[in-house]
């Protein structure tokens, strides 16, 4: 099987024209070497050739090496952030004036959305929370009261139930209180 010129195109991504400048990426010397000898020894035991090499021996090396760099390098940039490479903006850029302004506009405006969620919510925490504690508290002063007002009629069992249900609302605080801290 003969290969053609656009075979062999089709390993080499600049003979096609969709590489940019911007699309190449500075690898330094070291690796560069450690992958050619690797792929240069894989290519000549794969190639099946000897000490000795013939001029069409070399051709074939060529082949499989343009092979093994096609496939074997890449390279993956891995961002994280609301916002796009400079780089990138650059290109939104020209894709229409005013992107990147615009991109930044949304990026403020998202952020300045979850602040507000963020301080509406700690408000209504703030406001649930006194709200809880008065209403705990006009509970068991409610409870005492009643326990007094039985010891004043003479009812023990008005007494003893209020008294209890004081009592059990405080112990089920602390408790309350206790698991939430050993969290």
């Amino acid at each position: 099987m003969e290969r053609t010129l656009e075979d062999e195109n089709r390993h080499n991504p600049e003979a096609d024209g969709m590489t940019q400048p911007d699309d190449y990426v500075t690898v330094p010397e070291e690796e560069i070497e450690e992958v050619v000898t690797g792929s240069l020894a894989k290519a000549v035991k794969e190639a099946g050739l000897q000490r000795k090499l013939r001029k069409q021996d070399l051709q074939r090396l060529s082949k499989k090496m343009t092979e093994f760099a096609a496939v074997g390098m890449s390279a993956t940039v891995v961002r994280s952030g609301p916002l796009p490479a400079p780089e990138e903006f650059a290109k939104y850029e020209e894709v229409q004036e005013g992107t990147a302004d615009r991109i930044i506009r949304l990026t403020e405006k998202e952020q300045s959305h979850r602040h507000e969620i963020e301080e509406r919510q700690q408000s209504q925490d703030f406001v649930f929370s006194t709200l809880g504690l008065i209403l705990g508290w006009l509970s068991f002063v409610t409870l005492v009261g009643g326990a007094m007002y039985g010891g004043y009629i003479g009812n023990k069992w008005l007494i003893v139930s209020c008294l209890s249900l004081a009592a059990l609302g405080a112990i089920g605080q602390f408790v309350k209180a206790a698991i939430k801290k050993k969290k």
